[in-house]
């Protein structure tokens, strides 16, 4: 039972977590030559359950996307083929798609340059 109960509330904090408050952290999120008009509901729709809405979030062994330091190739390599945890989504996205995503994980960064 006490189980159960510690499951229940582990689920509904990720839930909450994963919600967020839908706020803007004041940075620009817009995708550099993404040609993805709503990168940002793609983001939140594929990935902000576990990198978090402002990509700060490090849920079930995925990586805090405001302190990557990889370079461009490698995180659309990662959104493509996947890592560890991570789905590939090279069945699920267009190629447009995953470049507005890698573009727009930048956005997370101190500096955010693709």
């Amino acid at each position: 039972m006490r189980r159960l109960v510690i499951f229940i509330f582990c689920l509904t904090f990720w839930l909450l977590a994963a919600c967020g408050s839908g706020t803007s952290s004041g940075i620009e999120k817009q995708a550099v030559d993404s040609g993805i008009s709503d990168v940002q509901a793609l983001y939140e729709q594929r990935c902000a359950t576990c990198h978090g809405l402002q990509g700060n979030m490090a849920m079930g062994g995925a990586r805090k996307l405001t302190e990557s330091a990889l370079p461009k190739e490698e995180v659309l390599a990662q959104i493509r083929y996947g890592k560890g945890a991570m789905p590939p989504f090279r069945e699920m996205l267009s190629e447009e798609e995953m470049t507005a995503l890698a573009d727009y994980v930048f956005t997370f960064r101190p500096t955010s340059k693709p």
